[in-house]
């Protein structure tokens, strides 16, 4: 059985290595927060987290790996961000096959655990991304085999599931009843000592923790800078600064310019097909860059394109900031 294991552990890697390239940076929406706080804390990127969010994993486990990767392209940087979480995933499958076995003492039938957990799409997809349950799973199923032996130490991985990702609390109601005692398992009495650890691992995860990782001389970035491609339209150039307005939503995001635009852009254009990163020239001179729900065609001048590897940073924006488009 141990050579089915392996089996299944490295296809799912592969698996999951493969959609990190393929897919990078985007998923739900958690995932571009993480990454957006992570390269904040590791290359300075002007952007401010949301209050509600837990810190832990962008700032203790992806940021140290943006900062090593400085120098490499955003998609080659956001894939190598994803690896750790493949390997988490890869530990977590392991763990699911030891507490299958433990609880049922069958070799054949924790396999099929394995295989079920393993090839179930929130497992699989979300450990290919920066995604925080991935973390979350690992720890509530280590907590599960070591809430009998170490009942402290499974109370903190339970807290930092939590800490991590609010919605795993859910678990905590099935591992609540082992801390009732009972004479078919008398240790369940002393499970109610990870109530201490819990405490502990949900407070040293919380917030802006102090296991944050810091880069060496970190300074905060002026701006955002926003990667395009000409085109399709021919226009007179572009402005580079642009300050992004209050009008911005899934469907698109108003720039405003911050220096005085002679040229007017037409208003009568043939209507021409738009793609997410398409950039608008309106006649009263904002630019409207498409977001994931753009309109399929529209009518007004298209100047230029975000480029795929520079996506991810209109997810991130927020009204006042400053954007700087450059040219490739």
């Amino acid at each position: 059985m141990r050579k089915q294991l392996a089996a299944i552990i490295a296809a799912v890697a592969a698996a999951q290595i493969w959609m990190a390239y393929r897919y990078f940076g985007f998923m739900t929406g958690d995932d571009v927060e993480v990454l957006s706080e992570a390269f904040r804390r590791a290359r300075g990127l002007n952007y401010t987290p949301w209050d509600i969010r837990n810190l832990f994993v962008p700032d203790v486990i992806v940021s140290p790996v943006v900062w090593l990767t400085r120098g490499l392209s955003t998609r080659t940087t956001i894939f190598f961000a994803s690896l750790p979480f493949v390997a988490l995933s890869a530990v977590t499958v392991f763990l699911v096959y030891r507490l299958a076995l433990r609880w049922c003492a069958d070799e054949r039938a924790a396999l099929v655990a394995v295989l079920l957990f393993a090839t179930h799409w929130i497992p699989l997809g979300f450990g290919s991304t920066v995604y925080p349950r991935t973390l979350a799973a690992a720890c509530v199923v280590a907590a599960a085999l070591l809430v009998e032996r170490w009942p402290v130490l499974a109370g903190m991985l339970i807290g930092v599931a939590f800490a991590d990702r609010f919605s795993e609390i859910v678990f905590l109601a099935p591992l609540l009843m082992l801390v009732i005692p009972s004479p078919a398992a008398p240790w369940r009495g002393k499970a109610r000592r990870g109530i201490p650890g819990y405490v502990a691992g949900s407070m040293a995860s919380a917030g802006d923790s102090s296991l944050s990782f810091t880069p060496p001389g970190f300074r905060r970035l002026g701006m955002t800078e926003i990667h395009v491609a000409l085109g399709p339209h021919d226009t007179p150039a572009i402005p580079e600064l642009w300050e992004v307005t209050p009008q911005l939503n899934r469907v698109g995001i108003r720039l405003r310019p911050i220096e005085i635009v002679s040229f007017v852009p037409s208003a009568n254009l043939p209507s021409c097909g738009m793609q997410f990163g398409t950039l608008q020239w309106h006649p009263d001179g904002s630019l409207v860059a498409m977001g994931p729900d753009h309109p399929v065609t529209g009518g007004y001048l298209q100047p230029a394109t975000v480029v795929s590897e520079d996506l991810w940073k209109l997810a991130q924006l927020a009204p006042g900031e400053r954007v700087r488009l450059v040219a490739v």
